[in-house]
């Protein structure tokens, strides 16, 4: 056995201030006529569907109709609400054309600045209804908003490149009902972004699709599709985190001979430097 100590350095040089979310109604819990029963995105604003076959959905427990159709009781990360999407289905007994999947996006309260640097971090998790768990689930900035016509599963796939993914782009299996995968990213602005769109920017054949429970017709909405919740998504200036990024390298660990370790944090796009 060998011990091995190391000291993880991370400094972007700037002075803290306060920190502030550029993301409006991050955690979608703004939503006006909730006792009127429409589970679509567009009825927490500024979200929307941005394709128009797309049926991005908001769920909240402001009134129990918005989650009635779930074969779960998934709790939000905070407050009573959060939204899902679909991120791609695949098909075992019919030829119906693939990338079925959905999007939300809304305009952020300030376009980003040129080569600023922000921090990104929402929270996931799968469904349990349905069969697949999948990779993919991506962040996409743009100057202007998105929007794709169209009606059929031919017209569903946005074919941008999302500036983000989770660190690893890991199959994101967690089905836990009071548990939520956490995504963390750094990002540097080319400036003048204002809008975020998130789902999965890939094809069927460029996703990876897990099973993780076995396929039964007698669940409401059961199917060969991977579905996803997100809530409390952030978007925060970098110098605005007090403090700044803290660094941290894991907990302290043992290894022997042949042994593995990571060391660092997962997030995605950071660039560190090790002395």
């Amino acid at each position: 056995m060998k011990c091995l100590t190391l000291l993880f350095i991370l400094s972007f040089g700037f002075t803290a201030k306060t920190q502030y979310n550029l993301v409006p109604n991050s955690g979608f819990e703004d939503v006006p006529g909730c006792d009127i029963l429409t589970a679509s995105i567009n009825a927490a604003p500024p979200w929307n569907n941005p394709t128009e076959f797309g049926t991005a959905d908001l769920l909240s427990f402001c009134n129990s109709d918005y989650v009635y159709w779930m074969n779960e009781m998934q709790l939000p990360h905070s407050g009573i609400s959060y939204a899902g999407f679909y991120t791609g289905e695949q098909y075992t007994d019919v030829p119906l054309a693939h990338d079925a999947v959905e999007y939300i996006q809304a305009p952020l309260l300030d376009s980003l600045s040129s080569s600023k640097i922000y921090f990104t971090t929402f929270y996931v998790s799968l469904a349990e209804f349905g069969r697949y768990a999948t990779n993919n689930i991506g962040v996409y900035f743009s100057d202007t908003a998105v929007y794709r016509t169209g009606i059929g599963y031919d017209f569903m796939l946005l074919d941008f490149n999302p500036q983000i993914l989770p660190f690893g782009n890991p199959v994101i299996k967690d089905t836990t009902d009071t548990t939520w995968f956490k995504v963390e990213a750094i990002y540097s602005a080319h400036g003048g972004e204002k809008f975020i769109t998130i789902g999965n920017f890939s094809g069927d054949s460029e996703t990876v699709f897990e099973a993780f429970v076995p396929f039964t017709n007698n669940l409401v909405g059961t199917g060969d599709e991977a579905y996803y919740f997100i809530d409390d998504i952030s978007i925060t200036p970098i110098d605005s985190l007090p403090g700044g990024l803290p660094a941290n390298a894991g907990p302290d660990q043992t290894i022997y001979i042949q042994d593995s370790v990571f060391i660092g944090q997962r997030i995605a796009n950071l660039n560190c430097n090790w002395y």
